[in-house]
């Protein structure tokens, strides 16, 4: 009823009292959120209904994120989901939710609008954030980690906590990761990255307080589209009683148009590895040079060669 009610007034001219209903009616039978979802996304499509679009997005209502949701994952226009969050972007009083900025990058991602969703992630970020953008964000580890678009992202594991820390009584925030016993292959903190063509230098800092590992650690980066090639990766990791410094090159081909730098296992993914105690890392950076080295180039080309080596061989049928 409270359905069919909202279909009385949008018919008469009366949309605000239209998602009265249709919102009692959400809330009465989620089942009829689908199909009521539908009916938005049309609407938005009609200039008449910006006033009342624009009221809902002011103060939205309980459904709104399973909407937006929604629309980002099922929505067939980008279009329609710009604009949600273009007029969400105008609300003072609400503002937007870690959530809706999540899916929407997430959704321009999938498009392969990769420019477009690093340009939205940075309008999103404050003063004091843009102050740490470079081709490696948050380096200094100074800011909280969000997660959110460009940032670094971490995976959850019972057995590993990564956050930052004072070390030692600095006041200077570092990273800090503390293995419990963890016995599978790390892989849970990465930085989805957009550099252009060409070649750079990645470096840091890192210390081990009574760290165990099998076989180590290290910093690697990979396209992630067109493809999932090597660009370059640290030399292994291990504990380290003293800040010490790693440097590394990778190279970008012109055909890799997005990446990610990865901290993993230096086992690999399949491999058993034992990890125990902390380890942190410090005044990370990424900085464009001329080339690699010859000496960074052969070590590219082993490691490639070393990948491409290990990986199981398909017979043809």
């Amino acid at each position: 009823s409270q359905r069919d009610l909202g279909r009385y007034w949008l018919e008469r001219g009366r949309p605000p009292q239209a998602f009265q209903h249709w919102s009692r009616a959400i809330q009465a039978d989620p089942g009829l959120a689908p199909g009521l979802f539908e009916t938005f996304r049309g609407l938005l499509k009609d200039p008449g209904m910006d006033e009342a679009f624009q009221t809902i997005t002011r103060n939205p209502p309980a459904w709104w994120i399973d909407f937006f949701a929604d629309t980002a994952t099922r929505g067939k226009e980008v279009a329609t989901l710009r604009r949600l969050y273009q007029l969400r972007r105008g609300s003072v009083e609400v503002p937007l939710t870690a959530a809706e900025r999540q899916r929407y990058y997430q959704r321009l991602l999938r498009e392969g609008l990769y420019q477009d969703a690093y340009l939205a992630w940075v309008n999103s970020l404050n003063a004091g954030q843009r102050q740490q953008l470079g081709f490696l964000f948050n380096g200094e580890f100074e800011l909280p980690l969000t997660g959110l678009g460009f940032d670094w992202q971490i995976e959850k594991s019972e057995r590993v906590e990564i956050g930052r820390a004072a070390f030692e009584g600095d006041n200077r925030q570092a990273l800090r990761l503390r293995f419990r016993l963890m016995r599978t292959p790390f892989r849970h903190l990465s930085q989805p990255l957009l550099l252009g063509p060409g070649a750079y230098e990645v470096a840091g800092s890192y210390r081990g307080l009574e760290l165990m590992t099998d076989e180590g650690f290290r910093w690697v980066a990979r396209c992630r589209v067109p493809d999932h090639t090597l660009l370059g990766e640290s030399e292994r990791i291990f504990s380290a009683e003293t800040w010490t410094s790693i440097r590394f090159q990778i190279e970008v081909p012109p055909s890799c148009i997005y990446q990610e730098l990865r901290l993993v296992s230096a086992a690999g993914t399949t491999a058993t590895a034992t990890s125990d105690g902390e380890l942190w890392f410090d005044g990370m950076s990424i900085q464009p040079i001329e080339g690699l080295s010859p000496p960074a180039r052969a070590r590219l080309e082993a490691a490639r060669w070393e990948e491409q080596a290990a990986r199981p061989v398909t017979s043809p049928r």
